[in-house]
């Protein structure tokens, strides 16, 4: 007589392969998400590098302007020297 509380060797294998299956498309599935994940950080990489750069050349154009800035308060300082000198001034 056949036991049916044992269940049929068919339907367990084919339980297992159904599992299989499963896991399989789980792990396909996460891969994919992964590979999603990694472009998205690739490109948030590249981001801050452009921001990196664009913050370096930022700090050598305000270092180029204080000198510029330097230099035309020396041209005004020299500018003004050579006006009041020529200007005669009388003390009274």
């Amino acid at each position: 007589m056949y036991d049916y509380s044992q269940p049929h060797i068919g339907s367990v294998v084919k339980h297992e392969e159904k599992g299989v299956e499963k896991t399989t498309e789980c792990i396909y599935s996460a891969s994919i998400n992964l590979i999603k994940q990694l472009n998205a950080l690739l490109k948030i990489k590249k981001l801050l590098h452009g921001i990196l750069m664009s913050s370096q050349l930022l700090g050598k154009t305000i270092m180029k302007l204080k000198q510029a800035i330097r230099v035309l308060v020396r041209l005004v300082k020299i500018v003004t020297v050579l006006i009041l000198k020529e200007i005669p001034i009388e003390l009274k």
